[in-house]
């Protein structure tokens, strides 16, 4: 699979990312146009091994679909970008060797691909409502075709593995609804041995040196609205949860201040591996 990682917006700017922008524009609209009918896109999937039919939602009129939450395997249940981030890991990390990997994330098909995978992966929730748990435990033995582990509980700001205990953490579309993301960032490093893998997406805007606080949270606890509250679905619950952040390219500072040595932003476009757009996922190592 080939990929550009970007370790700046200076780097970004000399891109092909950013100068070759208009010509993937152009092909990614004859595209979504071309197959918006079938609403699906022949190609291969990297993770199964096989060929594909990528699902995707057509845009009303002439419209981008939003190609990182679309772009679904039909084989792996898979999304776009959380089947380049396994790809990204299924590189990184030893074959020959059964690799500690954390998710943040349980209740998920995501988490189930990756144990099968690797069946040291240990997966997690943000949640103590027991009701929510017993639906999250429900939906995870659909998942399996059977009953599992119990959904543990984690908090991104406080884990309770031990230090240097992982080899890699998958941290999909969580850093975006903690206020304190420095804390989990530093969390995360204290958990990876030396030379573990962090992979993390993002809302990342990436055309912006400096990340957007859309709300922050006083001495008191209350949330302050900075901008228009933006909410994202909750698959479980339905429930929304509040950003926090829009992040921009000085979230690599901050990966490197919480003790990583290298930290870029990944560019792969490749139409028939299913990767289109900008998935906003960063990879460092420790």
């Amino acid at each position: 699979m080939r990929y550009s990682v970007l370790r700046s917006h200076a780097e970004f700017s000399q891109s092909e990312m950013w100068l070759g922008r208009h010509s993937r524009y152009a092909i990614e609209l004859a595209i979504a146009s071309q197959f918006a009918a079938k609403g699906a896109l022949p190609g291969y999937c990297a993770l199964c091994q096989a060929d594909s039919r990528f699902s995707f939602r057509p845009v009303a009129e002439v419209g981008m679909p939003n190609w990182r939450e679309e772009l679904t395997c039909p084989g792996c249940g898979l999304i776009s970008r959380v089947r380049l981030g396994f790809g990204l890991l299924l590189d990184l990390l030893d074959a020959d060797t059964t690799p500690r990997v954390y998710v943040t994330e349980q209740a998920s098909k995501a988490y189930v691909w990756l144990k099968r995978r690797f069946p040291a992966t240990v997966g997690s929730e943000f949640c103590e409502e027991p009701n929510k748990i017993r639906r999250m435990f429900a939906y995870l033995a659909g998942l399996w075709g059977g009953e599992q582990d119990r959904i543990r509980h984690e908090d991104v700001r406080a884990l309770s593995m031990e230090p240097q205990s992982l080899d890699a953490i998958a941290c999909f579309e969580v850093l975006e609804h903690v206020y304190e993301y420095r804390t989990a960032l530093a969390e995360f490093s204290r958990v990876l041995r030396p030379g573990g893998v962090l992979v993390v997406t993002v809302p990342f805007v990436v055309t912006e040196p400096a990340s957007i606080l859309r709300a922050a949270i006083d001495e008191g606890g209350v949330v302050r609205h900075r901008l228009e509250p933006e909410y994202h679905g909750d698959p479980i619950s339905g429930e929304g949860v509040l950003c926090f952040h829009h992040f921009g390219w000085d979230l690599l500072d901050a990966v490197r201040s919480a003790g990583f040595a290298d930290a870029g932003m990944v560019d792969c476009w490749a139409p028939h591996l299913g990767f289109m757009g900008f998935t906003g996922l960063l990879i460092a190592r420790r």
